[in-house]
């Protein structure tokens, strides 16, 4: 936190008469920073540049996570729980096997919630009647209300957009560090009066100008915050239609390799208690 802060500073956080806009844009600015590389803030005004791009790409997020319908109550008898749970225990593993519930449900007893919503996830597999059925059930980011699922969810993916970022570019710094090294054993063997190599000498010839370019490596950090599609994006051409009613589940695509048909619900804090009660495992988690 000790850097954060330190970022922050950096980019004009910490005025007594900055308004709270202009403290979320510091605070944003600062964390794309920590995130994915220090060098961007010597770039000069580089915020003019990279506060245009957080913005469509939170945009984008919001804008996609709006549409997620929901929120369906669980305990509602009316909503067709034989179409969402085709099976008798699916609703208790659902909510006792997912890592969220049994991480994020103390939190809600602590504050003597009575009712939590969360993002339902769930997939389409063939049934042993040989039609398609929705099974893996799992929950994820329990809160308080709907807008503050879809706002934990935000946060996680445009984290997660910048983490991918930083991945990516990870293998060159480690590049770079193993040729720092390099030159430190050769100072050490050829000895202190020959010529060393300089630093662009051993650069390889496939290292992106980006891992020594902390301008580019800007740019490119921009390119990736206007697609932000690439890291999460509701398919409704794939989408599930619950029999019965108007309803169509929407498919999650993000990094996860597996892909959710997704809902808001909401359900007591009482049956999630239940549920884990009963439960052994929990392994069912929606990757962002």
């Amino acid at each position: 936190m000790k850097l954060f802060g330190q970022l922050t500073n950096l980019v004009g956080l910490g005025k007594k008469e900055a308004s709270a806009e202009d403290e979320e844009r510091e605070r944003l600015l600062a964390l794309a920073i920590e995130l994915t590389d220090r060098r961007i803030a010597k770039v000069g005004s580089f915020q003019e540049t990279l506060w245009p791009a957080i913005q469509f790409a939170r945009i984008y997020f919001a804008e996609v996570l709006r549409s997620i319908p929901g929120p369906f109550a669980l305990d509602d008898q009316r909503l067709p729980l034989d179409v969402f749970f085709p099976n008798p225990d699916d609703l208790t593993a659902c909510l006792g096997r997912s890592i969220d519930v049994k991480n994020e449900l103390p939190h809600h007893i602590n504050r003597q919630r009575q009712r939590v919503f969360a993002l339902l996830g769930m997939r389409l597999r063939t049934g042993q009647d040989g039609k398609m059925q929705l099974a893996d059930h799992t929950i994820r980011s329990l809160r308080r209300t709907p807008e503050s699922v879809r706002s934990a969810l935000l946060k996680v993916a445009f984290e997660s957009l910048l983490q991918g970022f930083a991945n990516q570019n990870l293998h060159h710094e480690k590049k770079q560090e193993q040729l720092r090294s390099q030159q430190e054993m050769l100072k050490k063997s050829v000895g202190a009066h020959s010529r060393l190599p300089t630093e662009t000498d051993d650069l390889e010839p496939d290292l992106p100008k980006s891992a020594i370019d902390p301008k580019i490596l800007l740019y490119e950090l921009v390119e990736d915050l206007h697609n932000p599609a690439a890291r999460l994006r509701l398919e409704y051409d794939n989408a599930h239609i619950v029999t019965g009613k108007e309803l169509r589940l929407p498919l999650l695509i993000t990094q996860d390799r597996r892909q959710w048909l997704i809902g808001i619900v909401e359900f007591p804090v009482s049956m999630a208690q239940k549920a884990l009660e009963k439960e052994t495992h929990n392994h069912r988690f929606i990757l962002i």
